[in-house]
């Protein structure tokens, strides 16, 4: 079983990652970065994220299912058909952040926050792999230190 083996591992790496004196600042590196990808992306969306064929069933059925509940779908006709060859997890997060009245547009934060936590973990991946702060984040020559 590697997995297991493997698991364990970059849990010591990232044990080890953590424990280093300068951690807590590469951390604040990294979050700063992930921050300022979301609004970058938030900034780059003035009118929320462009809806194409699929992008258009995903933000459809997260309005249906929360209106309705269920997770459907009109067709060309007016009927309700469920939605079978689309994950329902988008939608459900969209739906979700729909319900919590924010006033902001759901997709677009979505968005937002999924970037920023994909730049995030980019970020940590390869300071775990290289064991070098600076190439994630907060070494701006971008060498390997320490």
């Amino acid at each position: 079983m590697t997995g297991t083996a493997d698991s364990g591992t970059a849990v010591a790496g990232i044990r080890r990652m953590i424990s280093r004196p300068e951690a807590p600042f590469h951390l604040l590196v990294l979050a700063v970065v992930g921050l300022a990808g979301g609004i970058q992306i938030g900034a780059l969306m003035p009118y929320g994220p462009g809806l194409r064929d699929d992008s258009y069933t995903y933000v459809h059925a997260a309005e249906i299912l929360e209106t309705r509940g269920t997770y459907s779908r009109f067709t060309g006709e007016g009927e309700l058909r469920p939605v079978t060859n689309f994950p329902p997890g988008y939608s459900l997060a969209l739906a979700l952040l729909d319900s919590m009245a924010t006033g902001l547009e759901p997709a677009k934060l979505l968005n937002q926050i999924l970037f920023g936590l994909l730049l995030i973990l980019i970020g940590a991946a390869l300071w775990l792999a290289t064991g070098a702060p600076g190439l994630a984040g907060g070494n701006p020559a971008g060498r390997v230190v320490g």
